[in-house]
């Protein structure tokens, strides 16, 4: 099990209440960010029917639909797997294509 109390965030450790507040603060905006990015990409989906045109046939889904329903799912692997050699911005990047192709999976069989 991980020690918290000698996890470093920026430098600074947890072990003292401001470095506690600091990290879950940090914790707040990443995740607030994302729920942002996932409302973003629902507006989207919702209301630009090219976004269903593109993903989408009368019969279901076509192969660039299921690529981008699936996505997620190599996302989290890449990220679960690589997280501790990634850069912070690669991480980012990926966290925030997670949050917006985890929009468009749980909006795809809406039609």
């Amino acid at each position: 099990m991980t020690n918290y109390e000698r996890l470093e965030v920026r430098g600074r450790g947890l072990g003292d209440q401001a470095g506690r507040i600091d990290f879950m603060v940090a914790v707040w905006l990443w995740m607030s960010g994302a729920v942002l990015t996932s409302a973003a990409g629902a507006w989207a989906c919702a209301n630009l029917p090219m976004i269903s045109q593109v993903l989408f046939a009368e019969q279901g889904p076509i192969p660039m639909g299921w690529a981008v329903t699936l996505a997620p799912l190599g996302l989290v692997v890449v990220l679960g797997g690589a997280v501790t050699r990634l850069s912070p911005l690669a991480a980012a990047a990926l966290f925030g294509a997670y949050a917006l192709l985890a929009t468009r999976r749980s909006t795809a069989w809406r039609r």
